[in-house]
């Protein structure tokens, strides 16, 4: 193998930094949420509502629900379905053929009978549930007994049966593993000479526990590692995907780690030719090999790791858990005696902030941050925390005004001075809370234009003020002004008539000064140089 030149790496890697992010869009929004065993639903449905919880998987086992060639009982999925679709969840349904706890689960005795059984399932389920996954994680070897080649049979067959019984169902694989995709990363690492990467991703991937044997220290147990039996055909499941992903409407994910770590994830399936919504059915991080659990920590990570999975392009999330999972060490966001943990409250505030979501893109703020821009009907907001130290953004945070709203991670709205923002490892959502203006191109001799937006986050209920055009030396000739008074979260097009001149001044600059703000004029001014 051609190890690459350290010099080569460090150019591709300064590459990777300064090209510019891409936007996702998300034409039919984002759907976000907790998981919540079935059983569960219903008798907490005010709390789940309460908190903005849009999404829930749901499982759907074949030889529990088949009677007999042909015959089938809905009953107990549908009062599950039913219990999550009355509580203003957006279910996903995950199919197996036998029960997960199995040890045995590979291809069904009658492909026949699987698909009439798969079209039934999305047929019935039709006006109700859209999504439908085939199995759970197979590339793991305790989740999937057959070979790759048989798993991408099934999907098809699965595939073709739902299509027919619904055009419109989403068809999903689950291929997909935290760990399990860890490994293919952590090769393509290693084949392309990063033998320190590929460590460093293997490692991870073994202290979230996700599988892998013995604790990897040193990069001459990476090759070997990475060769033996086990992955290579974890290698072969991920090369089929990529082979087959004409079977898939959506590529289903599953996450349990870092947030910092998601993006790396997502760009090696967009390399390899996904270019199809992505959902994530799993997300969380675990606490384990004795990583303290602290509730601040909790929060923190809970947001981050939903605001990464959307900013990356995941338009269907769903964090693990609502309620405490401790057999897997996941502590969910309400504890075993029915209290709220902080992350409760960070997770509703995250959900809020990102309702009506079009479009989101990996947007930083200097040095030391990290973040995503989301832009919405009613205006844009970012979601920015500290990767080290807190530091203060200042004009980084791309809000040309003195003041900003910054909402915490766990709720509370403030208006700030950009000048003391400070961004720290906690997250905080900042939005501009003063008027947006463009200028526009004059419709009539005489007259200037301009478009004005006032945010959603306006401390006050009206954006009232003047629109100035300054020129000529210094720019301090008024050479057009009027008064406007815009609604919270409204646009206008205003039209400003020239003033009449002497000599005639070119227009250069345009201020937008507020009559009315919480506090005084100097703290709470508005403006924007546009040439």
């Amino acid at each position: 193998m051609t190890r690459l030149s350290p010099l080569f790496v460090a150019l591709f890697a300064l590459v990777l930094v300064t090209t510019p992010a891409r936007a996702v869009e998300f034409p039919e929004g984002v759907e976000a949420g907790a998981l919540t065993d079935a059983p569960l639903l219903a008798s907490n449905c005010d709390r789940i509502k309460e908190d903005g919880v849009k999404t829930t998987v749901i499982g759907a086992v074949m030889t529990r629900i088949v009677k007999s060639p042909g015959t089938y009982d809905f009953s107990t999925l549908d009062g599950q379905v039913n219990a999550a679709i009355g509580c203003g969840i957006v279910p996903a349904i995950r199919v197996f053929i036998q029960p997960s706890s199995s040890d045995d689960r590979g291809m069904p005795d009658d492909l026949d009978a699987y698909s009439a059984f798969f079209g039934a399932l999305v047929g019935h389920m039709k006006g109700r549930v859209t999504r439908f996954g085939v199995e759970n994680e197979v590339i793991a070897p305790t989740h999937w007994t057959d070979t790759p080649a048989e798993y991408f049979q099934l999907l098809k067959i699965a595939a073709d049966a739902a299509h027919a019984a619904n055009p419109d169902a989403i068809l999903l694989d689950s291929v997909s593993s935290s760990g399990g995709f860890s490994i293919i990363e952590a090769r393509k690492q290693w084949l392309a000479g990063d033998l320190d990467g590929a460590l460093a991703t293997i490692q991870e991937s073994q202290t979230n526990d996700l599988g892998g044997g013995p604790y990897l220290t040193s990069t001459s147990q990476v090759p070997a590692y990475l060769s033996s039996a086990k992955v290579l055909k974890m290698q072969e499941f991920y090369d089929q995907l990529v082979a087959h992903k004409n079977l898939i409407d959506a590529l289903q994910l599953h996450y349990y780690g870092p947030a910092s770590s998601i993006p790396s994830t997502i760009a090696m399936v967009r390399n390899d030719g996904f270019n199809m919504p992505i959902e994530i059915w799993e997300l969380g991080h675990r606490y384990l090999d004795g990583r303290p659990f602290e509730q601040q920590d909790h929060a923190d990570e809970s947001t981050r790791l939903i605001a990464t999975a959307v900013g990356e392009g995941a338009r269907y999330v769903v964090l693990q858990q609502y309620f405490d999972k401790l057999a897997n060490k996941m502590y969910g966001l309400i504890d075993g005696d029915g209290n709220s943990r902080q992350a409760r409250f960070a997770v509703r505030n995250t959900l809020s902030m990102l309702r009506d979501t079009t479009s989101a893109r990996r947007l930083r703020a200097g040095s030391g941050t990290d973040g995503y821009r989301f832009d919405r009907p009613g205006g844009w907001r970012r979601v920015l925390w500290a990767t080290g130290a807190a530091v203060r953004p200042g004009k980084a945070l791309g809000i040309r005004s003195t003041t900003v709203a910054v909402t915490g991670n766990q709720g509370g709205r403030s208006h700030e001075r950009i000048s003391s923002v400070t961004v720290g490892k906690s997250p905080r959502w900042f939005e501009p809370d003063m008027l947006e203006i463009w200028r526009q191109k004059a419709r009539r001799k005489g007259f200037l234009r301009v478009k004005a937006h006032c945010p959603a986050a306006s401390p006050t209920r009206f954006c009232r003020g003047w629109v100035k055009f300054r020129g000529g030396k210094g720019k301090r000739k008024v050479v057009a002004a009027r008064k406007y008074k815009i609604g919270r979260g409204a646009s206008r097009v205003i039209d400003v008539r020239r003033r009449k001149q002497r000599k005639r001044v070119r227009p250069q600059v345009i201020f937008a000064t507020p009559f009315s703000c919480p506090g005084k004029l100097n703290h709470c001014r508005s403006w924007q140089n546009l040439r």
